[in-house]
């Protein structure tokens, strides 16, 4: 009995935990179908005190069909540059907001949802298994 309802909270645990990741894969999801895919050239890099030491954050330029030219920074930093001078990168925007641009990558448009879906699903599975016994 005791194991029974142990499993019962493990599993409205995990359903709990899964709840943000969900959220994070349908913003990801509606973004990337949504958004326009152009290419931006690497500006260079903004030096950024974190708790992890100093990163840097590139900083890219593109070009909109209409003409208008956007900067963009990335929200992934590293402790070292990766892009050489000029290097050309894939960039997803909102044709409306194009000040809301991300990387067309695992990092730039799935980081969120690759972090917060796996453990609620280890979770789930432990409180199923818990339950199964």
């Amino acid at each position: 009995m005791r194991v029974q309802r142990a499993g019962r909270i493990v599993l409205v645990v995990g359903l709990l935990l899964l709840v943000p990741g969900i959220i994070a894969f349908a913003h990801s999801l509606s973004f990337a179908m949504r958004a326009q895919r152009t290419e931006a050239i690497f500006e260079g890099a903004i030096k950024r005190n974190t708790s992890y030491g100093v990163m840097d954050y590139p900083t890219f330029t593109f070009r909109t069909p209409d003409g208008q030219e956007v900067p963009y920074t990335s929200s992934v930093g590293s402790s070292s540059q990766e892009y050489p001078p000029g290097s050309r990168v894939a960039v997803l925007y909102y044709p409306a907001h194009p000040d809301q641009a991300q990387a067309d990558s695992l990092f730039g448009v799935w980081l969120l949802p690759v972090v917060l879906l796996p453990l609620p699903f280890l979770v789930i599975l432990i409180g199923a298994a818990i339950l199964r016994r």
